[in-house]
């Protein structure tokens, strides 16, 4: 119930989780029809990606100074010297940004995973796949540095438990797509869960100790490679 793997106590735990899950749903079906036919529209539209990239960038500057939950769209559009107008035009509010901001890491990753199978996994082996999603997953932490400073479950909550829920959602539908599934005995999505926090730490452990980037990757992808030859992953 609520937050409490993160430390955050019912009730409060639950308004959090509850306000989150409200923001993060769906736009209307209409809304969202009209969102996503602008976004195919001006994907390719360079001064729109130019926009996009500078809200983006503008609110990770902004959580340098202050939690997101405190940050407005009012402020934010300051900051970036952009009308409210323009905002609107491509996100429903900050939390869609934030999904933005998400996706664009998620674009990333898969963009290398993709690359690595087909430098050293064209038949799709399980085992090189785990490790190739791994790879990527390391990569993709390293160079977001800047984000993923801000992810602490007691100053910023909503981020820690919206990115949770995305590296969840991403990381079954690996499983499902890649037809890699966890054989385990354990039930599929907790390992999942236990998986990524526990990843998690650890890479944030070792940057908040100075370990180098390059130590800390081969660190976490020998961590990841011992999980793997384990009876734990029941993946050979």
């Amino acid at each position: 119930a609520g937050l409490r793997w993160f430390g955050i106590p019912n009730p409060i735990g639950k308004v959090i989780e509850a306000k989150l899950l409200q923001k993060m749903k769906s736009v209307s079906a209409k809304k969202k029809g009209r969102l996503s036919d602008m976004r195919e529209t001006d994907s390719t539209d360079k001064r729109v990606i130019k926009t996009k990239q500078n809200l983006r960038h503008t609110l990770l500057r902004m959580m340098d100074e202050e939690p997101f939950e405190k940050i407005s769209v009012t402020e934010l559009c300051k900051e970036s010297m952009t009308s409210r107008i323009t905002f609107y035009n491509y996100y429903q509010d900050k939390y869609d940004l934030l999904l933005d901001i998400y996706n664009e890491m998620h674009r990333e990753m898969e963009e290398e995973f993709v690359k690595l199978q087909a430098e050293n996994n064209k038949e799709d082996a399980p085992r090189q796949a785990y490790r190739n999603f791994a790879v990527s997953v390391v990569d993709m932490y390293s160079k977001g540095t800047q984000f993923f400073s801000h992810i602490n479950p007691m100053e910023s909550p909503e981020i820690m438990r919206s990115m949770y829920d995305f590296c969840v959602k991403h990381f079954s539908d690996f499983r499902m797509k890649y037809g890699v599934g966890l054989e385990s005995g354990y039930d599929a999505d907790q390992f999942s869960a236990f998986l990524i926090l526990g990843f998690w730490g650890f890479a944030t452990y070792g940057k908040d100790k100075k370990i180098s980037k390059e130590k800390r990757r081969r660190d976490a992808l020998k961590l990841f490679d011992d999980i793997l030859d384990s009876r734990l992953a029941g993946i050979h």
